[in-house]
């Protein structure tokens, strides 16, 4: 039997938590160290109490053997891993989120004489799956949150829009009509403000925890020249129970409109505006 036809078995025991095939693949001395135990484990029983622990936490959890390169009794293992977070079991202090995730790790297998796995050193492995959970566990969707938003009725009944989410930056934007103009024809100071206030909620609010403006400045720079305004949020700073967040204001030929700057308060996970 090839090195890659027995990959090929490993693969199906690791998919199937088959212990009686890890038995005639692994051997009963090798030795595996994982972030999920602070003592190496051992032989296949061992191997597959790591795979088991990962199904309390992603149940549908799957290993695809992607490539395999042999050099004498040495094997690269390239694997592609997906599953969903659905629980009920935390994963490495990670709480269940119902989310998907994909990510490609590298494994190297050395064999012993008798052709069974004796050693497993993974260039990534589940520490490239946690950092793929926590990047995932950062995504933010962002239909749920124009969801959301659209609670936010100032901004939106005015035809402010999100473009743009993520775990580090928010997108608005609205196209100028005349409803955003003063009495001078240009567009209202507070029509811009309320504009980079949008961006700043749309980044520092989740449905977990609401976060409340502390104190805002906004500096006006130029009047807009376009036909569209759009605000840029990112955080300056993001602490445990407060953000500074910057957001520029721009039109759509290029013109820098504003520069404001938030800080927020975080509140309870158990607290919101609405118990105030």
């Amino acid at each position: 039997m090839t090195n890659r036809e027995k990959m090929l078995l490993f693969e199906k025991c690791i998919n199937t938590n088959d212990l009686e095939l890890g038995k005639k693949l692994i051997s009963p001395s090798a030795s595996f160290a994982t972030p999920v135990s602070p003592e190496p484990l051992y032989g296949a029983e061992g191997y597959l109490s790591v795979v088991s622990l990962m199904r309390q936490s992603f149940p549908d959890a799957q290993w695809k053997l992607v490539e395999a390169v042999s050099e004498g009794n040495t094997v690269a293992a390239q694997w592609e891993c997906s599953g969903t977070f659905e629980g009920p079991a935390p994963f490495c202090g990670l709480k269940p989120n119902g989310r998907k995730f994909s990510t490609t790790v590298m494994n190297f297998y050395t064999f012993d004489d008798e052709g069974m796995i004796c050693k497993d050193v993974a260039a990534a492995g589940l520490a490239g799956i946690i950092k793929e959970l926590r990047r995932a566990g950062t995504e933010r969707n962002i239909e749920e949150a124009r969801e959301f938003f659209k609670g936010d009725r100032f901004a939106t009944e005015n035809g402010m829009v999100i473009e743009e989410l993520d775990s580090e930056h928010a997108v608005t934007s609205v196209v100028i009509s005349d409803r955003h103009k003063n009495a001078l024809g240009g567009v209202m100071g507070g029509a811009i403000f309320t504009l980079a206030d949008f961006a700043f909620a749309a980044l520092t609010n989740d449905k977990e925890r609401a976060t409340v403006a502390q104190q805002v400045t906004i500096n006006y720079l130029a009047a807009p020249k376009g036909a569209k305004l759009t605000a840029t949020a990112r955080y300056k700073k993001d602490g445990r129970n407060s953000c500074v967040v910057n957001i520029d204001v721009t039109d759509d030929m290029g013109r820098e409109v504003a520069q404001f700057v938030g800080t927020g308060f975080k509140l309870s996970k158990d607290n919101n505006c609405q118990n105030k």
